[in-house]
């Protein structure tokens, strides 16, 4: 039966959206294509027996090495898919480094719009090598960083824009992610200390559509769109229409 909700329930999955049922050039994207999540944790046998019956081939994980070896992805090691490092390089979860000026995500005039466009900026090559893994991928693909939030969602922007997804079902789909992850912010300041009594009202834990429409502006003014950052990054075009292929159902 063709899956017709966005939202998947999992025991160890907090913020797994399907990446269906958006408004895109030409139609409407596709159920059972892509999974944008946060970091598959505390993973039950039900959860892995659903996730199989779902058609899951490839997991996708964003973080760096030392982040991924910390906390590992608990799905990487089953042997019924492939489990792919891509990592935001220069990108550590929850961006609690100082960044310019000394200012943390904790620190209230922190801009994750701002960041992110520092992240983009920095990290061409792996807008290249993500989009072309996804391109060629078959099956059920699941991408995920720490939150599904930050990293995810710039990578779920990207592939929604390449689709002709409206600016404005972009920004929904990001900022749903505050209202999902209320359990993982709990257990993040009970057991990371840099979360360690951090106001929930602090810049880290938003996700304002604000934030991802200035990534849009942003690749909008300088690129045209998307697709243009997309080339920008060498991109295979053919892997750019492949996506389209893969996530567009056509009217």
């Amino acid at each position: 039966m063709e899956k017709t909700a966005r939202r998947y329930i999992f025991t160890g999955l907090r913020n797994a959206r399907d990446m269906g049922g958006h408004p895109a050039r030409g139609g409407v994207t596709r159920f059972g294509v892509f999974i944008r999540s946060d970091l598959p944790r505390g993973i039950t046998g039900e959860d892995r027996r659903a996730l199989r019956d779902l058609g899951l081939t490839t997991v996708v994980d964003l973080r760096e090495a030392e982040e991924a070896g910390q906390l590992p992805d608990e799905l990487r090691d089953e042997p019924w898919l492939t489990y792919r490092s891509v990592p935001v390089l220069g990108v550590k979860a929850a961006a609690v480094r100082d960044r310019p000026g000394g200012v943390s995500a904790f620190d209230r005039q922190f801009s994750w719009g701002e960041e992110y466009i520092r992240m983009l900026q920095g990290n061409h090559p792996w807008v290249k090598q993500v989009l072309e893994l996804l391109a060629a991928s078959e099956g059920v693909v699941l991408f995920h960083c720490f939150t599904g939030k930050d990293r995810t969602g710039l990578l779920a922007a990207l592939l929604l824009g390449l689709c002709g997804v409206p600016r404005e079902d972009i920004e929904a789909d990001y900022a749903v992610s505050q209202i999902y992850l209320g359990d993982v912010y709990r257990w993040m300041r009970e057991m990371i200390p840099d979360f360690r009594d951090r106001e929930l009202s602090s810049p880290f834990f938003s996700t304002a559509p604000e934030n991802i429409r200035l990534v849009l502006d942003e690749l909008e003014r300088e690129y045209g769109g998307a697709e243009g950052f997309a080339a920008a990054c060498g991109t295979d075009p053919g892997a750019v229409e492949a996506i389209r292929e893969r996530l567009i159902k056509r009217a």
